[in-house]
Formats: C-alpha cells, sequence, structure tokens
C-alpha cells in the first residue's frame, strides 16, 4: 500500500484519507488512489462504510465529500479559523459513528472556571444558545457554593495559621475537594463531547443559511461572515457572568446580615 505523507506532521495517511488522521491536514493523493465512488456517490465499502462521508452532488469539487449531507469545502469556510484541522474531527465522527473526539481548549476552561469557562468556549465559537446554556449552570453552581460557602462561614477566612486551620476543619477541605472534583467532571465531559455538539451545531447552521444571492461566491461570503469565531461574544459572556455571579453574593450576603 502507497501511504500519503502529511506535509504538516509528516504522519503516514492510508489512500483514502483526504485529510491527515493525526492533525487534520489537507493530504496530497498520489495518482490513482483514493476511494472508489459509484455513480451515485456512494464510497466504495471496501474502503468506507455507509455511514462516511460520499462525494459531493452537481456544485462542488470532484474531491468534495458530504458530512451529514454538507460540502466539506462548505464547512471548512464556515468553521474559520483551524477549519482544516477541525473537519478532520467531523469526519471521523462520521467515518466511525461515534460521537467523541477530545478539543483541549473547552477542557482548559472548563477545568479553570468550570461551566463558566465552557460557556467562553461555546460563545468563542458562535453557539450562542448552549453558550447561555452553560452560563446559566455556572452562575447558579457560583451561587450554590456562596450559599453553603456562608453557611459554613467559609466566605471570608481570615488567620494567621492558614495551614493550621486546614488541618483542624475537614469540612472546609470536603467543601474545596468537591468543588474542584465537580470543575474537572465538567472539563473532561466538555473535553470529549463538545467538539460533536460543534459538529452538530455547524451541519444545522449551514443546512438553515439561506444567502440573498444564489451564487456560489455569495454562498462561500455568508458562510464566513455569520461562522467562523467572536472574541467579543466570549468577553461579553464572561465579564456578564462575573456581574452577575457578584451581584447575586451580595444579595446573599446583605440577606444573611438582616437575618
Amino acid at each position: 500500500m502507497n501511504y500519503n505523507i502529511c506535509p504538516e506532521c509528516k504522519t503516514p495517511n492510508e489512500p483514502e484519507y483526504q485529510y491527515c488522521k493525526n492533525c487534520g491536514a489537507p493530504v496530497q493523493r498520489q495518482s490513482g488512489t483514493g476511494p472508489d465512488f459509484s455513480q451515485s456517490g456512494a464510497p466504495n465499502s471496501q474502503n468506507y462504510n455507509q455511514t462516511t462521508p460520499h462525494q459531493a452532488d452537481a456544485g462542488t469539487s470532484h474531491n468534495s465529500l458530504l458530512i451529514d449531507g454538507v460540502p466539506e469545502d462548505k464547512l471548512i469556510t464556515y468553521i474559520g479559523k483551524n477549519g482544516y484541522k477541525i473537519i478532520g474531527k467531523f469526519i471521523k465522527f462520521e467515518s466511525t459513528g461515534s460521537k467523541v473526539a477530545w478539543c483541549w481548549p473547552p477542557f482548559v476552561w472548563g477545568l479553570l472556571l468550570g461551566p463558566i469557562g465552557v460557556m467562553i468556549w461555546f460563545l468563542y465559537r458562535k453557539m450562542y444558545k448552549s453558550g447561555c446554556i452553560a452560563g446559566v449552570i455556572g452562575v447558579a453552581f457560583a451561587t450554590i457554593k456562596i450559599i453553603i460557602s456562608n453557611a459554613l462561614n467559609f466566605g471570608n477566612i481570615v488567620t494567621d495559621n492558614y495551614d493550621e486551620f486546614i488541618e483542624n476543619n475537614s469540612t472546609y477541605v470536603s467543601f474545596s475537594s468537591i468543588n474542584m472534583l465537580i470543575k474537572i467532571m465538567v472539563a473532561i465531559l466538555a473535553g470529549i463531547f463538545c467538539m460533536y455538539l460543534y459538529k452538530n451545531y455547524v451541519i444545522k447552521s449551514i443546512k438553515n443559511f439561506k444567502p440573498l444571492l444564489n451564487e456560489p461566491r455569495y454562498l462561500n461570503y455568508g458562510l464566513a461572515s455569520v461562522g467562523g469565531t467572536s472574541v467579543g461574544a466570549a468577553i461579553i459572556g464572561f465579564l456578564t457572568a462575573l456581574v452577575v455571579t457578584s451581584l447575586i453574593s451580595d444579595v446573599i450576603e446583605i440577606t444573611a446580615k438582616l437575618s
């Protein structure tokens, strides 16, 4: 078998791969290699199963693949930043039927900030509905922590010997451990499943997108404008969650003093 070497990471790829199975970069096919497409547009079952991407219909390039009925070039246009790497994971979903693909950014953000961190990644990728849901969960989680912290008098710990305080206060240690454990669980789940959620979001958005003019160039311009990423949305979402959490904390503290 003739392997195609990835120009980016030098990983050998089987002839049927259009994108590197390691990094997702486009792989130059050797002459005469690649999947055998039938007239119906379905790939030869020797290389792909029935659920894998298949040849695009009229209006797309000869080697273009369909992922859930959407040509890969449209997906890459919509995704924008890191499109070639992400499309490799989309192809993995399609070819294996899996819903799992590791994604570092939501994992790291989730580990740092819990659900609020996952919200930041969703908003950055313009998944506004999912971002709002994650934000509400994050604020609710923060509110519960504030209530428990105040109930156990952990809100303002002032001590000259913090190590001694920790040693003699097992409740605080347990509370902190549970808090960290929840963050770790949120981060792992986000790292595993966020890319699959993003794939479904991108597919749905492209299928629902209707350009004003029925020309390929306007379609690409439109997909690039409504897709891509938004740093501004991520920042606004984070600041909003921060302000709401701070206000809730103040209300809880005032209520506790009045009671």
